[in-house]
This record gives C-alpha cells, sequence and structure tokens, in this order.
C-alpha cells in the first residue's frame, strides 16, 4: 500500500504514526498545516496511517512479551529477599497475576 503514497506523504505518515503532532509533522516534511488535513482525508494516506500504529502496536507487545521471563526471574528473586516488604510485595504480585 505504500507504494501509492508519494515520499512526503510517506513520511509525514510515518510522524504521524509516531505520536507528532500536526504541526511538527507539517513543519518536519516541508509543507504546511493545511496539507497535513487534506491528506487525512485521503483513505490510502489513513490506511497507511493505521497501518504503521498496527505495526508499531505489534512490536511493542512483541518486545514486552520477551522481557517475561525476566519479569517472573525478577520476582523470584524478590521473593527469597531478606527486606520482608520486598518479599511480601512479589507475593502480592504472585497472588495477583499469577493466574
Amino acid at each position: 500500500m505504500d507504494k501509492q503514497l508519494p515520499p512526503k506523504q510517506l513520511l509525514a505518515a510515518q510522524l504521524l504514526a509516531d505520536g507528532l503532532p500536526f504541526k511538527l509533522v507539517s513543519e518536519q516534511v516541508g509543507i504546511s498545516l493545511s496539507v497535513i488535513y487534506k491528506w487525512k482525508h485521503i483513505p490510502a494516506f489513513n490506511a497507511y496511517v493505521n497501518e504503521l500504529l498496527v505495526q508499531s502496536e505489534n512490536k511493542a507487545f512483541q518486545d514486552m512479551f520477551s522481557l517475561k521471563p525476566q519479569a517472573v526471574e525478577t520476582v523470584k528473586a524478590m521473593l527469597n529477599s531478606k527486606d520482608s516488604r520486598t518479599a511480601i510485595k512479589a507475593a502480592e504480585l504472585i497472588l495477583k497475576y499469577g493466574t
């Protein structure tokens, strides 16, 4: 889909998907703010922004999921802590999220 869009639209879409406000996008792309608003009415442009957002969400989920084993090991270490408050907090986490 992105092959259909001109380079400035591709860049603007990426910047919008990254969460930049319209004003900053227009400045970085070198276009007027009104052009960004016009592009937001183009279905292919919106579809590409949405595609980038979904890709970003999927990557964030994968990144977080890959940290799960490390988090489990950290909670295990906390559970064996000599500090009773730390051990209790670890136990609470296990009871709350371990099901």
